[in-house]
């Protein structure tokens, strides 16, 4: 039976494109600072790095590629941390009602590739309680990020139960839903386009119906 129940953050506890793209254009900045030409340059030089590496990985991370230019992971994640969430989401009752929901019944948690204060901020920009997580696994937490193993690993440890006790909820496949899965947690693909895959135990258009796809998949699990 399910135990405790990890998120990832972005495009799964919100949605924000606008917020999503503040990230790029202050990643592309900073890029361009540091190499001293362009922000158009620097943004061209980005992207064609992106596309070599995906000839031999099948999901650069933003880590990976500004470490092809000489950006260590930490200042990286500085970088991104710079952007405030509060300039752009707000407070989500239906979420944080969810949150409280489940957490009523299970442990919570967070695999993310973001750091701990970044994401404090973002659970603060929605107006869920800090309290309400057990256990962070933030990018200053481990040494690599998603979709290596490690993240995955520290949850289950730091949870202190069985693999297929913890239930992983993310919208990237690839980067969220596979890697959970490959060390025996159950998974819950929150997508539009999501759809029935061997890594997937459940899935759904929003984050809104994640206690019932938990419930479904303890449902399954019940002798």
């Amino acid at each position: 039976m399910v135990q405790v129940i990890f998120f990832d953050t972005s495009d799964t506890l919100y949605h924000n494109d606008e917020f999503g793209n503040a990230f790029k254009v202050n990643k592309y900045k900073r890029l361009a600072e540091k190499l001293g030409i362009s922000l158009a340059e620097a943004t061209a030089k980005y992207k064609a790095k992106k596309e070599e590496l995906k000839k031999t990985m099948s999901h650069p991370s933003g880590v990976f590629i500004m470490a092809e230019f000489g950006v260590d992971r930490m200042t990286n994640l500085e970088w991104v941390a710079e952007i405030d969430p509060r300039n752009f989401l707000q407070k989500d009752e239906r979420l944080q009602q969810m949150i409280a929901s489940l957490a009523a019944s299970y442990k919570l948690g967070v695999i993310t590739n973001i750091l701990e204060k970044n994401f404090l901020a973002i659970l603060d920009a929605l107006g869920v309680p800090k309290e309400q997580f057990s256990y962070l696994v933030t990018a200053d937490k481990v040494t690599k990020s998603k979709p290596y193993p490690e993240p995955f690993e520290k949850a289950v440890a730091l949870a202190g139960v069985a693999p297929e006790e913890c239930v992983y909820v993310g919208d990237s496949l690839k980067k969220d839903l596979i890697p959970a899965k490959n060390i025996g947690m159950k998974t819950v693909w929150v997508s539009a386009e999501a759809h029935e895959h061997e890594h997937v135990d459940a899935f759904c258009e929003t984050i809104y119906d994640v206690l019932e796809k938990v419930d479904q998949i303890n449902l399954q699990a019940s002798p």
